[in-house]
């Protein structure tokens, strides 16, 4: 094996493998391939922290419901950077802030930043994470950079009905919009808009496949930005006004999002609590 390395590390550094007093980059780790074709496998089932550089994060073994939710809210307000080593999440409302630093903390084991930053007198903020261990992690679920046309539900968490509805919750907290209950609207209705018709309409499948019987997506003509006061973008929206399906629908999604999670909570006390059982079955 010494052989494979020659002129491409220093010996010294070679020992250090061996003594396991330094780790391996992934790059020289590649050129062990050609003796065991399992060995990037064997090594993420075995080792609880990785890194790039002196960051040291923990990696998932496995999709749970909270990493379900994760992805669903980078899908409707996360980026990740061109060059791996930022992934953030932009929202208006601080307090949701902390759920995602709190999931990152748990999942990862990795230091949220939050900071505030206003568009048109308008306050936002964005949480984000360095580390391109994290970032790299999160491209195999999430498109880097521009996401439109490249959004998929993950068909590991399509596949299991309990991920999928924590995932959906994700998407619905950070791209969902209920109708403003708490400061007296009386129409109570639940929209899930975007400009990506692919994943709209996937959405759509994804709600159907959990017994919700709801209207296909339609078109609409919004602002190609904020305050532009043009009807130049094509959105397309899922919109769920009937009460009978809106109180199904509030009973299969749970919210996180503070505001969003105080409007389910009065919906459902208006429409009463859904006591039928599912169309289908929440089991795997």
């Amino acid at each position: 094996i010494r052989k494979e390395f020659n002129e491409k590390v220093h010996p010294s550094l070679y020992y250090y493998w061996l003594s396991n007093q330094s780790p391996i980059k992934i790059k020289h780790l590649k050129i062990f391939k050609k003796y065991n074709k399992n060995i990037f496998d064997d090594i993420f089932k075995r080792e609880t922290t990785f890194s790039a550089g002196n960051k040291k994060v923990k990696l998932p073994k496995e999709i749970t419901e909270d990493l379900a939710y994760l992805i669903g809210a980078f899908h409707g307000d996360g980026h990740i950077s061109k060059n791996l080593r930022n992934i953030d999440l932009a929202e208006e409302d601080l307090r949701y802030h902390k759920i995602i630093k709190n999931l990152f903390n748990e999942i990862f084991n990795v230091n949220v930043v939050t900071t505030k930053k206003y568009i048109r007198k308008n306050i936002f903020y964005r949480s984000y994470i360095s580390s391109k261990v994290v970032s790299s992690f999160f491209r195999f679920y999430c498109p880097i950079e521009k996401k439109k046309g490249k959004l998929r539900v993950p068909s590991i968490i399509k596949k299991d009905k309990i991920l999928l509805i924590a995932y959906l919750g994700g998407f619905f907290d950070t791209d969902g919009c209920l109708s403003n209950v708490e400061k007296g609207s009386k129409s109570l209705y639940f929209v899930f808009s975007q400009s990506d018709k692919k994943i709209v309409f996937e959405v759509y499948n994804c709600l159907k496949y959990l017994g919700l019987e709801i209207n296909k997506p339609k078109s609409f003509k919004s602002q190609s930005a904020p305050y532009m006061g043009d009807k130049r973008l094509v959105q397309w929206r899922i919109y769920i006004g009937s009460k009978k399906t809106l109180k199904k629908f509030l009973s299969i999604i749970k919210f996180k999002h503070p505001q969003k999670k105080i409007r389910a909570e009065i919906m459902h006390k208006i429409l009463g609590p859904w006591s039928s059982s599912y169309d289908t079955p929440l089991t795997n």
